[in-house]
């Protein structure tokens, strides 16, 4: 194992890139509609 693998071991470094990335997506706007009343806009290439 080399040096900087340890280290990254040691400070749990793809744990705290995971917990991070969850709290960005946390807080960003949800891109959800209420279907039946609300619908998707259409690009005008499509039939």
């Amino acid at each position: 194992m080399s040096v900087a693998q340890l280290v990254r071991s040691f400070t749990l470094w793809e744990f705290i890139k995971a917990h991070w990335l969850t709290l960005r997506y946390f807080f960003k706007p949800k891109a959800t509609i209420n279907y039946p009343y609300e619908k998707n806009p259409i690009s005008p290439r499509f039939r």
